[in-house]
Parts: C-alpha cells; structure tokens; sequence
C-alpha cells in the first residue's frame, strides 16, 4: 500500500513540474547575447531574509561574454 501511494505521488509531482514548466516557458524571454556584451550573474548564495547585517547584492559583475 505504501508503495503504491508513493508512486502517485511521484507521477502527481511530476505533472505539476511538466505543467509549472510549461506556464513559466509561456512568459519567458530568450536572452541572447553577443561578444562584447556586459552581463550580471545572479548570485544564488544571497537568501533573502538573512541578516540586515550583511548587505550583499544578489548580482555580481559586470562580466564581459567573450566568446561563443
């Protein structure tokens, strides 16, 4: 029994990642960019609600794309 409840579970979790994919592909933008081009990198290591002791930007840079 706990097998087979463990399985929907896995297929349930796995249609709402098809369905949360394909809803944040509808409004997302391709980037793209050419050589020369200076970009910010987001930083993943920043959480929010975190100390306000430590002021961290989220993006780090400029970097500069230099090749493709």
């Amino acid at each position: 029994m706990n097998e087979y409840a463990n399985q929907i579970a896995r297929e349930y979790t796995q249609q709402k990642k098809i369905k949360a994919k394909q809803y944040y592909d509808r409004s997302a933008r391709k980037m793209t960019f050419i050589i020369g081009d200076e970009v910010l990198l987001y930083n993943e290591s920043v959480r929010r609600g975190r100390s306000a002791l430590i002021k961290k930007s989220k993006w780090i840079g400029p970097y500069i794309i230099t090749k493709k």
